[in-house]
């Protein structure tokens, strides 16, 4: 088949463009012809003017009539072909350019007719300069091209202007499918999110072979194949080689006259796998409507939905801007041929789109999704179409099964593709009956409240609820979409309507609302944000009055529900939150949606989760990236009005604005889809920031009521050094000019104190505000103290560390820092005793907030007269605040004054009088010794008692932890116990009996509250005891049962005696077993019903232990299996089962614990095969798989990845089954079993996968 002839060729040689698509001609020609080139040189289009040879060639083969090696080329298209011939090889045979002429063919090309052409290459051959000598003229290029159809085609088309009928080179083919006003579509617009295709494609087409690509549209399959070889690496050699052919006649006939050609064909489907045979590659572009029963896996490639951000990428790179990339890729679903009519490259009106067809979708349009899986979505469906549900799906499955299909099914799930197009083109055609029905359909799914939508909204444990709505969710927010396409249309003269189709939908969004109750609210939660987007004016308006009412409806959602669990539902407000900062996207509503959010802030939330009306606000004002299209006037003036309604919200507003300047994050909130996608929104700029913070000190100042609340507010946000100085300075001054009415203010002295020292400590920081500015700040201070030496020096104990502005604790060691901190609380503390006496010391010690810290502090430099007196004030006053005064007094006198003094000074009082009161110094001593224990014992039983009742844990030394710990045990309070071995269990020798006698006694008390220390402690304990060969083995099985949990926390669990004991002993591991499943014998069955509830824990641990037990009996660390104690082991368990009645049980963990076998490269192990095997026993296998299943765990993945990781598991135990499909039927039937599991599931996901990807 020739398209180019020498004629053609010679005639073209008289044009302009010859000249410089010559050398590429020749380029093209020796790509589509050879392959075994290690050199390739050809300057074309502009290059042509280059000095040098116009060609290089390097090749092992023959390149059509030039013999291998280099070869050496020029081209002309010069009228006299002799001339240019003549002047070409003298001027190449004087001066080769350093190429060996001997070895080298010296090859000249014209596109003229020469007829002596064959004289001059004989000529020139007898001076033996070179070694060939080829002329190439529009004849031999005539011949050449016959054999390169693609070449022929891209030439023919330069040529003559336009495509040959039906067949087109790659190039061409992509120019006129691709480009458009000022725009060109790159080749990735189709490969995005199909790399793994993309990489078949190019893995197929090394060799002869037939692949089907299958996509929404012929013409994206097409595309598709050709953006493949227009983006591959080996681009240039693949592009001489390709074709695309739409016309069954002509393939054939280029299947016949070619070798080694890649067709990408658009015919019917005939089978062409006989054009493998003369070394062809063959691409069939189908639509998803066509069905290839026959066609394997590897020869058909079904295409995913494109990748979003990919996609949009590629429009961004081929001249579309960003805002516009991503409304197209939320218009068209990322479907191509949509696009190309969105892009208006393609004017042709869709078959589904013709008058004569659209009535048979404009009911599907209008719900635009739906389930087939339940009644009530079927319903709404039948109500629309005014006919039965299967009548009028008979009609849409045509048009399912269509190319260029503008609705897709998957798994039962209905959907319009691209509901934008769609019903772009079916307004017109859609009745007035059908907007009645449509409004009807609105009217019926919105009626569908949960019936437990009350007891839902009180929930705040994790449950598991049955729907029993009528309608899906699916069908709600596809009928409300609806409404906001009908909303959105401009005209009324475009839709059947008698009103404008925004008053029409408001009209229903109004009915719908203020019939609405707190039930609808919850129960239609998840389509809030399509309602809202529906009629943004009803929506805010009805929320507006219904704040005014007493019971109000949102006011009663936005209420915390309390205490809710991790895992429980989350508060009942969220979406509509959602909704209202959807909507605060316009800055035509964002002022009455702040007005809202404001008086939402009204009730009162300290719940931790950050999703609350304040946030919402300051996300929609965050001055440096504002989740709102409104401009930066516009926000101020907002503000400015928000101040004057709400000034208190407002205020709290303003601080979240400035405090959250530095390191702050904002969450970005979406807007509305539809109503918002041609909105942009702009960069904030520097200037307008730092106008805008000015803006908002002068708001909070005159927001600022000055209550202690907000003045310290004033003065966090006063020391910022993100704020300018002059900003600063209006916050610093607004305090200044208030200060009288907060002299002597225990917050607001703190604050400033606050700020002072952290300004002074690290001046040298970036954060660090001026020294002036800080001795502003001390001015101030000094101004605001307290007269009062009780307020003035209150700060100082508000907690047990504090930071003191006068000591600079980097200089120092720790030991120096706590010696000054001493001397400086001590220092405060004298001032007060001076002018108020030892009664200023108790008086002031209740006022703040660390007492203890107080009595360390007094106690610094106390003598016997002052301990006393702090006896005698025990004697009268043991309120809380001094009883931890005393304690704190007590302990550091000791430590500081030691023991004996201690002694001495209470041997020199009246014991009986003060008795009573002796406990407390002596129980908080710092060091817990023999001294005072044996000054103890001069006191009566009672009080030594008490006394070890109450001993507070501090430094013990080494000889005297276990008389400690006996006596702790003597007086029950074993976790102290525990506490004490724990510390000193690697310092000194603890008898084992002692250990194990504590355990014991601990784990047997009623009272025991195992808190997260102690749970540490005792199963590092429990561990130590494993390794003591002087451990009662039956003691320490009892120990690491009951602390099971523990030590899989703390330590290696399959380690322990305990585990090692069920795993070599049936008799042990039967009693678990016994445990958990009940018997067979209906008496005794009902026995142990009875017992359930008290069972309940010990049940759970058993079930627990078996659940996550990951050994199987007598397999050793390298996997080695005993197969005869093996199957002794199970014999003996299954016996005993038999006699428990619960063979059923013994054999189902049977099955778990072979289960547990590792998988390992040559899984699974024949041994266990044998024994599933020779069993044959079905809730052995049941167990078995179970197990297997179960030890997947929890899997985690990116979002919308789909089944990916099941489509590996599936693969995994297929290869599982096939090692032992031959041997052992029953094993195999296992991993069958999983692998279908696995692929439904894989499948499932993939379904899922595919819908949620048309929303993004």
């Amino acid at each position: 088949m020739k398209w180019i002839t020498s004629t053609t060729i010679k005639q073209w040689a008289d044009t302009r463009s010859a000249q410089g698509l010559l050398p590429e001609l020749i380029l093209r020609l020796i790509r589509a012809t050879s392959t075994n080139r290690s050199n390739i040189r050809f300057p074309n289009g502009d290059a042509v003017h280059l000095t040098g040879w116009d060609g290089i060639v390097e090749s092992t083969d023959a390149i059509f009539n030039i013999s291998p090696g280099i070869s050496l080329w020029e081209c002309g298209v010069n009228a006299n072909p002799l001339q240019k011939a003549n002047e070409d090889y003298n001027k190449r045979t004087k001066d080769p350019l350093k190429y060996d002429k001997a070895s080298a063919t010296f090859v000249f090309v014209t596109p003229r007719i020469w007829d002596k052409a064959t004289e001059w290459v004989q000529d020139k051959k007898q001076s033996k300069e070179w070694k060939d000598i080829v002329v190439i003229t529009a004849v031999e290029l005539e011949d050449w091209l016959s054999m390169c159809p693609a070449v022929a085609l891209w030439l023919a088309e330069i040529i003559s202007g336009r495509s040959i009928k039906k067949a087109y080179d790659i190039e061409s083919y992509w120019n006129k499918w691709a480009s458009g006003y000022n725009f060109k579509l790159k080749p990735s617009i189709l490969l995005g999110g199909r790399e793994k295709e993309q990489q078949t494609i190019y893995n197929r087409i090394s060799t002869p072979s037939v692949t089907l690509i299958q996509s929404m549209a012929q013409s994206e399959s097409l595309a598709f194949a050709a953006a493949c070889i227009l983006e591959s690496p080996d681009k240039c050699n693949l592009l001489p080689k390709c074709i695309i052919v739409e016309d069954e006649n002509t393939l054939e006939q280029l299947i016949a006259e070619y070798r080694d050609i890649i067709f990408i064909v658009k015919v019917k489907h005939k089978s062409y796998t006989y054009a493998t045979e003369y070394g062809h590659h063959v691409i069939y572009a189908a639509s998803a409507a066509e069905v290839f029963n026959n066609a394997s896996d590897t020869e058909l490639l079904k295409l995913p939905l494109l990748d979003r951000d990919k996609f949009i990428d590629s429009l961004v790179e081929s001249g579309i801007n960003k805002k516009r990339a991503e409304q197209l890729s939320q218009e068209t679903v990322r479907n191509i041929t949509i696009l190309r009519r969105s892009l208006k490259l393609d004017f042709t009106c869709p078959e589904w789109a013709k008058p004569e067809n659209i009535k048979d979708l404009i009911p599907a349009i209008l719900v635009a999704r739906w389930k087939d899986n339940i009644e009530g979505d079927k319903e709404i469906i039948s109500l629309i179409a005014n006919e039965k549900y299967d009548s009028y799906i008979k009609k849409l499955q045509r048009w399912a099964h269509q190319d260029d299909s503008p609705i897709i099914n998957i798994d039962g799930k209905w959907r319009i593709y691209s509901p934008y197009e769609a019903f772009g083109y079916a307004a017109r055609y859609i009745t007035p009956n059908d907007f009645e029905n449509y409004k009807e359909a609105i009217n019926r799914i919105t009626s569908d409240n949960d019936p437990d939508a009350i007891e839902k909204m009180k929930a705040t444990k994790l449950r598991i609820w049955k729907s029993k709505q009528r309608y899906s969710s699916w069908i709600k927010e596809g009928v409300f979409q609806t409404a906001i396409m009908i909303s959105l249309s401009e005209k009324k003269e475009c839709l059947n309507l008698s009103t404008l189709p925004s008053l029409w939908i408001d009209s229903i969004i109004d009915n719908l609302l203020s019939n609405s109750s707190i039930e609808w609210w919850f129960s239609n939660k998840n389509i809030l944000g399509a309602v809202a987007e529906a009629s943004p004016k009803s929506y805010i308006e009805f929320i507006q009055k219904d704040l005014l009412k007493e019971n109000s409806i949102i006011k009663q959602l936005f209420t915390p529900k309390g205490l809710v669990d991790f895992w429980g539902p989350h508060e009942n407000y969220i979406e509509v939150l959602f909704s209202l900062q959807m909507l605060s996207w316009s800055e035509e509503w964002l002022l009455p949606v702040s007005c809202i959010l404001a008086e939402l802030c009204k009730i009162k939330n300290e719940t931790n989760i950050e999703n609350k009306p304040i946030e919402a606000l300051y996300e929609a004002y965050a001055l440096w990236c504002p989740q709102t299209y409104a401009n930066t006037q516009q926000r101020l003036l907002i503000l400015q009005t928000l101040s004057r309604k709400y000034p208190n919200q407002s205020f709290n507003l303003y601080y979240k604005l400035l405090n959250t300047r530095e390191n702050s994050t904002v969450v970005c909130t979406h807007p509305m889809r539809w109503r918002c996608c041609n909105y942009t929104k702009a960069n904030i700029t520097y200037g307008e920031l730092y106008d805008s913070i000015k803006c908002v000190c002068k708001l909070i100042v005159s927001a600022c009521n000055n209550s202690e609340e907000h003045i310290c507010k004033i003065i966090e946000l006063a020391h910022l050094k993100s704020l300018d100085k002059e900003c600063r300075a209006q916050l610093f001054n607004h305090v200044c000019k208030n200060k009288s009415a907060f002299k002597g203010n225990y917050e607001i002295t703190n604050s400033i104190r606050d700020i002072v020292y952290r300004h002074k400590t690290y001046s040298e920081q970036e954060w660090a505000l001026p020294k002036e500015e800080i001795h502003n700040w001390e001015v101030l201070l000094i101004e605001l103290e307290p007269d009062n030496l009780l307020e003035k020096y209150r700060w100082i104990f508000k907690e047990y560390h504090i930071e003191i502005p006068e000591i600079d604790r980097k200089e120092l060691k720790w030991e120096d820092f706590l010696e000054q901190t001493y001397k400086y609380k001590n220092k405060a503390l004298m001032e007060i005793e001076k002018a108020y006496g030892f009664n200023g010391i108790y008086s002031f010690a209740q006022t703040v907030g660390c007492p203890y810290e107080v009595g360390e502090s007094y106690a610094y430099t106390a003598n016997d007269e002052t301990y006393k007196k702090v006896l005698n004030l025990l004697l009268t006053e043991q309120g809380s605040p001094i009883i931890d005064f005393s304690k704190g007094f007590f302990s550091y006198y000791t430590f500081h004054n030691g023991v004996k003094n201690v002694i001495s000074i209470i041997e020199s009082l009246d014991i009986t009088k003060y008795e009573s009161i002796l406990t407390i110094p002596l129980t908080v001593a710092s060091c817990n010794c023999r001294e005072i224990w044996n000054f103890i014992k001069t006191f009566s039983m009672n009080f030594q008692d008490e006394y070890w009742t109450k001993i507070v844990i501090g430094l013990i030394h080494n000889e005297d932890a276990i008389f400690l710990i006996e006596k702790l045990n003597e007086h029950k309070r074993f976790d102290n116990a525990i506490e004490v071995i724990s510390r000193f269990l690697k310092k000194i020798s603890i008898p084992t009996n002692l250990i194990e006698e504590t355990m014991i006694s601990y784990l047997s008390s009623p009272n025991k509250n195992i808190i997260n220390s102690t749970q540490y402690d005792l199963a590092q304990i429990v561990l130590f005891l494993d390794k003591q060969e002087d451990a009662n083995l039956q003691t320490l099985i009892y120990f690491e049962l009951i602390l099971y949990r523990l030590i899989e926390q703390y330590g290696n669990i399959n380690e322990t005696q305990f585990v090692k004991e069920i795993m070599s002993n049936p008799y042990s591991m039967m009693n678990i077993i016994d445990e958990i499943y009940l018997s067979s014998n209906e008496n005794i069955r009902e026995k142990e019903l009875e017992q359930i509830e008290k069972r309940q824990k010990s049940w759970a641990l058993y079930y627990h232990i078996l659940s996550e037990l990951r050994q199987v009996p007598f397999v050793d660390k390298n996997n080695h299996i005993d197969v005869d104690k093996l199957n002794n082991y199970i014999h003996q368990l299954q016996k005993l089962g038999k006699a428990k009645n619960k063979i059923e049980g013994v054999n189902t963990v049977i099955g778990e614990l072979l289960g547990n076998y590792p998988e390992t490269e040559d899984y699974p192990p024949l041994p266990i095969c044998d024994i599933i095997e020779n069993q044959n026993n079905a809730d052995i296998i049941s167990g078995f798989k179970t197990r297997i299943y179960n030890k997947r765990g929890v899997t985690s993945r990116p979002a919308l990845e789909g089944g990916s990781l099941e489509h590996r598991e599936s693969q995994k135990y297929k290869k599982y089954a096939d090692r032992v499909r031959y041997t052992h039927p029953i094993v195999c039937r296992i991993f069958d079993d999983l692998s279908n599991d696995y692929r439904y599931m894989a499948e499932s996901e993939d379904k899922r996968v595919k819908i949620e990807k048309m929303e993004f």
